[in-house]
C-alpha cells in the first residue's frame, strides 16, 4: 500500500511522494476489515442526482428483474406486471418506508440515500491522508509523527475491538492512543527518552476524554 507524503522539490528527478505500507500475516487466519473512502464530489454529482423534499440525495437502482438469473418474482406493482427483483411483501415495505421512487411510466425503483453509504472501499492507493505538516492541529513537534486518520484505517482494518495492538517502534504515541480510542489494548515501546514522555502526555490528554476503561501500557 502507498500513502501520499508532503510534497517536495528534487532538482536530480521526480520527487518520492509516498510511503509504503506492508502488512504480513504469520497464518492465513487473520483479521481483515474493509474500510472505506468517502466518494469524490464528482462521483456524488453524478450518480446522485436526485433528492427527498427534505434534502436527501438519493440514486435509484432498478427494481426489475429484466436479465437477472433466476427469474425473480412475477406480479403486478402500481399497474405495471412483469418480473421484480423482491417479493411483493418486500415491494410494500420499501413503500411504506418512502423507499420507492416511480419513473414517468410508473416503474417502481429503489432509493439508495447517499447518507446511508459507507462509501468507496480503499484500494492499495491512499491519497486521502497526508502527512502531519507544521499547521495540523494534532501536531506535537515529534519528527516521525504519524496523522492519527492512517494509524486509525490500519488498526480498524487490521483487529478488532478488544484485540491487542503492539507498536515496537512507538514514537509520540499516536498508534497507543488511536488504540485505545478504538477499543483496543495496546503496547508501546521506543528506546528514546523524549517518546516515552510525549507518548505519555498523549494517553493522559486521551484517557481525559474517553471513557475510563482498563487498557494495557
Amino acid at each position: 500500500m502507498c500513502i501520499r507524503d508532503s510534497a517536495h522539490s528534487d532538482s536530480s528527478g521526480f520527487a518520492n511522494l509516498h510511503d509504503s505500507l506492508f502488512y504480513y500475516s504469520k497464518s492465513d487466519d487473520y483479521v481483515f476489515n474493509t474500510q472505506h473512502v468517502p466518494y469524490s464530489p464528482e462521483y456524488i454529482d453524478h450518480y446522485y442526482r436526485n433528492c427527498d423534499d427534505d434534502g436527501r440525495k438519493y440514486l435509484d437502482r432498478d427494481l426489475s428483474a429484466k436479465g437477472l438469473q433466476g427469474g425473480g418474482y412475477n406480479y403486478a406493482r402500481n399497474g405495471i406486471s412483469g418480473y421484480w427483483r423482491c417479493p411483493i411483501e418486500t415491494m410494500k415495505k420499501y413503500e411504506s418506508e418512502g423507499r420507492l421512487y416511480y419513473t414517468k411510466n410508473g416503474t417502481a425503483r429503489y432509493k439508495q440515500y447517499l447518507d446511508e453509504m459507507p462509501g468507496v472501499p480503499a484500494q492499495d492507493l491512499w491519497t486521502d491522508i497526508y502527512a502531519v505538516n507544521s499547521q495540523a492541529t494534532e501536531r506535537s513537534d515529534y519528527a516521525t509523527q504519524k496523522p492519527q486518520a492512517l494509524l486509525e484505517r490500519v488498526i480498524k482494518a487490521s483487529s478488532n475491538e478488544n484485540m491487542l495492538v503492539a507498536d515496537f517502534f512507538g514514537g509520540s504515541g499516536v498508534t497507543a492512543a488511536v488504540a485505545n480510542k478504538l477499543g483496543r489494548r495496546f503496547i508501546h515501546c521506543d528506546i528514546g527518552l523524549n517518546s516515552i514522555q510525549t507518548a505519555r502526555d498523549r494517553l493522559v490528554t486521551c484517557l481525559l476524554y474517553t471513557s475510563p476503561s482498563p487498557r494495557d501500557s
